[in-house]
């Protein structure tokens, strides 16, 4: 083979590589076994009890917030508003069982007998899906 066949081969070799589709990492699979009706917590007779008990999510929403969501180390309490109103239920991740609770200014938390796991949503498509969402308050501070 002379040097032109072998560049052209090593070229050609190179291309198919380079072109060949690029398969992402699974997402886990999200079951979601049970969502709660809201839970309000804060002053009685305030407006956003009313809005609290008329918040709710669907197992499609509640896997809709978590795949658009962040995972943080420690709860993000200085990022997202803490709202008085919280959704809970339970969920399977590739066979292990969680409580959460997704609270009413986008953050939400996971907890099983070992852990505990900590999720923020920015993303616009969970504006929809909670009471206050994510506006980036923090940012000015």
């Amino acid at each position: 083979m002379n040097n032109r066949n072998a560049w052209g081969l090593l070229l050609a070799s190179g291309l198919a590589v380079a072109c060949a589709p690029v398969t992402a990492p699974e997402a886990p699979q999200v079951v979601v076994e049970r969502v709660d009706a809201p839970r309000y917590s804060g002053s009685s007779s305030d407006p956003l009890e009313s809005a609290c008990n008329g918040w709710r999510l669907s197992p499609a929403q509640v896997k809709e917030f978590f795949r658009h969501s962040s995972a943080f180390d420690a709860p993000p309490l200085g990022e997202f508003y803490q709202v008085p109103c919280s959704i809970s239920g339970a969920l399977r991740v590739d066979g292990e069982r969680w409580e959460f609770v997704i609270d009413g200014g986008a953050t939400a938390t996971w907890r099983n007998d070992k852990r505990a796991r900590y999720w923020g949503c920015k993303a616009r498509r969970c504006e929809a899906l909670v009471l206050l969402p994510y506006d980036g308050m923090s940012s000015g501070w």
